[in-house]
């Protein structure tokens, strides 16, 4: 499940692997890991956005909203949109809740 390679390169740009921010990169991978884990029939899959400020919770801001808040929707947005793309084409989206939320303390 965990190793991608298999999956078409289609499939990979459509996710955003292979993309020069490291940061949307890495959550490409965990988003087309979720897809196979959907597929595997694992029934909760939580995907993190990365952390690239050292902040613990990149959602959570206290400063810099606009320019971290864009930096977050850039690194994620395609990979979601994919995801939720893939799942329906897939037949999945129909037995699928996908929840995108963020952390409020």
């Amino acid at each position: 499940i965990i190793d991608i390679r298999a999956e078409s390169a289609q499939i990979q740009s459509m996710y955003g692997i292979g993309s020069s921010d490291p940061h949307q990169n890495y959550y490409a991978m965990q988003t087309l890991r979720a897809r196979r884990l959907v597929e595997a029939g694992v029934r909760f899959i939580e995907i993190t956005c990365p952390s690239f400020d050292g902040n613990n919770a990149p959602w959570d801001q206290h400063g810099d909203l606009k320019v971290n808040h864009e930096k977050n929707a850039r690194i994620t947005e395609q990979s979601v949109a994919a995801l939720i793309r893939d799942l329906k084409q897939r037949g999945l989206l129909d037995e699928t809740l996908v929840v995108w939320a963020g952390e409020m303390g």
